[in-house]
């Protein structure tokens, strides 16, 4: 009895506080069972950028154009280098809340593609690559240009082998961007963490979802 009278008389004075507390705990609850419901790898099974990487570019913002044949990609991010393991911890886990918070339910599917079957636009090898800038300071913008390349005799259009690609099923597009770190079967969706398909995370990898 004393205790419930303790705990009745935190809320008389303090109701604000109360119900914040309350509902953070129902959300924290709410949260751990959509990420056991969605099947997102643990920390020890996980082999996202956060976990494995030296330094990586945490993208906030991100949009593209085209000039000729020629992609243009802009990011704007956060630089981040050798982050204690506390934060990789911390980024890994906010992924997922973030992946679950996000109410527009976005992701990408990991797909398979025959490069007999594709033209130098989904081909990665018939892409050159190229970062023409990248951020000095901790926060800016990172500029990646894609530029169309001929097909060598080393990776021939007739080529049975096989591309792995992320796909976007709402715009229909692909998404090569480190598709291939991806361990995972075709048909593994990744929920974004944010608003572009460039902010995805593997740790949002549903590799064992259920119904």
């Amino acid at each position: 009895m004393q205790q419930r009278d303790k705990v009745q008389l935190w809320q008389r004075r303090y109701p604000v506080l109360s119900t914040a507390i309350i509902l953070m705990g129902m959300l924290a609850l709410l949260v751990r069972r959509e990420i056991a419901h969605r099947g997102y790898p643990s920390w020890d099974t996980c082999r996202c950028r956060f976990k494995l990487d030296e330094s990586f570019f945490q993208v906030w913002h991100s949009w593209s154009e085209q000039q000729g044949d020629t992609l243009v990609e802009h990011e704007f991010g956060l630089n981040i280098t050798r982050p204690p393991q506390w934060l990789r911890r911390s980024l890994h886990y906010g992924a997922q809340i973030c992946a679950i918070l996000n109410p527009w339910q976005r992701y990408v599917e990991r797909v398979d593609i025959s490069r007999s079957v594709t033209g130098h636009t989904l081909d990665e090898l018939a892409w050159h690559k190229e970062i023409t800038h990248w951020p000095r300071r901790t926060i800016g913008i990172v500029t990646t240009e894609m530029r169309p390349r001929p097909l060598t005799a080393a990776a021939p259009a007739t080529s049975s082998t096989v591309l792995r690609a992320l796909r976007d099923p709402r715009s229909q597009q692909y998404v090569l961007k480190n598709c291939c770190s991806l361990q995972a079967p075709a048909g593994t969706r990744v929920d974004f963490i944010g608003w572009a398909p460039t902010q995805i995370a593997y740790c949002t990898a549903r590799l064992h979802p259920q119904s």
